[in-house]
């Protein structure tokens, strides 16, 4: 497995004569092979299929990505990326640790919704990526998580939160938020932002449990 690249560099690829049918093609072989990966799956999805959809032939795909796996690299490193780059925004506005929890909760619940088959890639094709590629992913992954934990952290800490396990409730919280991207339609009934408010309200309940459910010892 070759060693982990930054995929704004890859993509960039080498000039050709019409630099804006370059950037075109780059664009819609990264998209298409979104599409293809979140329908589809990863390992259900071939080169060829993908060069159809785009409409080129393989070769010419190959001369933008070497491989599958460099797509599925690019495709999670870029939306990993820009998750985190708004998570760190939306916690830096932040005053106290139960606004930092609303904040991240309305930043994931956002990127689902308006990033559906990106968001369906990161949760659903980890599996298939190995080595560095692996790596690269995990590294983001965890700096992203690490704002929920200390945000719960920071909470109990000063008595905003009393979960029973606080490494069970952050998964709660992510793999809650993680849903959006499965059952949102933008012509549905409900505004992205009701689901937001709903959500940051379910969230700071999970933090806080209350005592007139008591938990089996």
């Amino acid at each position: 497995m070759p060693a982990a690249r930054d995929p704004a560099a890859e993509f960039d690829g080498k000039p050709e004569r019409n630099p804006r049918a370059q950037e075109s093609a780059e664009k819609r072989i990264f998209h298409a092979a979104v599409d293809l990966f979140a329908a589809r799956g990863f390992a259900a999805t071939g080169i060829r299929q993908i060069a159809e959809v785009v409409g080129v032939t393989t070769a010419t795909l190959y001369y933008y990505a070497r491989t599958k796996d460099d797509l599925l690299l690019a495709i999670m490193q870029s939306g990993l990326s820009e998750l985190l780059d708004e998570a760190r925004a939306a916690v830096g506005k932040a005053v106290d640790p139960g606004e930092r929890v609303r904040n991240l909760v309305g930043v994931h619940v956002r990127f689902g919704a308006l990033n559906p088959s990106r968001a369906k890639v990161i949760d659903n094709e980890f599996q298939w990526l190995e080595g560095s590629y692996r790596a690269a992913i995990v590294a983001l992954r965890d700096d992203y998580e690490a704002l929920w934990s200390v945000a719960i952290e920071d909470g109990i800490s000063s008595r905003i939160f009393w979960p029973r396990t606080p490494a069970f409730a952050r998964l709660a919280l992510l793999e809650m938020c993680n849903g959006v991207a499965h059952w949102y339609r933008r012509d549905g009934s409900t505004s992205i932002a009701e689901i937001v408010a709903a959500y940051q309200e379910m969230a700071l309940a999970i933090l806080t449990p209350s005592s007139n459910y008591p938990l089996s010892p």
